[in-house]
């Protein structure tokens, strides 16, 4: 049985083409690995809801991968991308990125510290990419 993954899209803005641009993406992300697309969710803004039905539609569909275009979908913000894939590995979803950014934030020792982030515990995060 092939594994079953969620898409999430979302754009910054108001853009549903961007929205379609990276579902499109992802779709064939999906048919390169054999990943059976089993639910779609799409957000606009920053993320927020669209992770907890991200999360309860992969409970509900037997889900255990989200496809993403690229990492920056989760945030921008490294310490917010970090805090929402740790909520999808908790949830234990493996991420994929389809396209784009591959590498997760990148932070020197001062951003780090700036945002009190050296008392953080941070997981480790598998990614996995088509071209890799």
């Amino acid at each position: 049985m092939m594994s079953r993954a969620i898409i999430y899209a979302r754009s910054a803005g108001s853009s549903a083409q961007q929205v379609q641009r990276q579902r499109k993406l992802c779709r064939s992300y999906l048919r390169e690995v054999g990943l059976t697309e089993v639910g779609f969710v799409s957000e606009y803004g920053h993320p927020g809801t669209g992770l907890s039905a991200v999360v309860n539609t992969a409970a509900s569909k037997g889900a255990t991968e989200v496809v993403v275009c690229d990492l920056s979908r989760l945030d921008r913000i490294p310490l917010v991308n970090s805090k929402n894939s740790n909520l999808l590995d908790e949830a234990g979803l493996t991420i994929h990125v389809a396209a784009g950014t591959v590498s997760g934030p990148v932070f020197d020792n001062d951003s780090f510290n700036w945002f009190g982030a050296d008392k953080c515990q941070c997981s480790l995060l598998t990614l996995i990419h088509a071209d890799i």
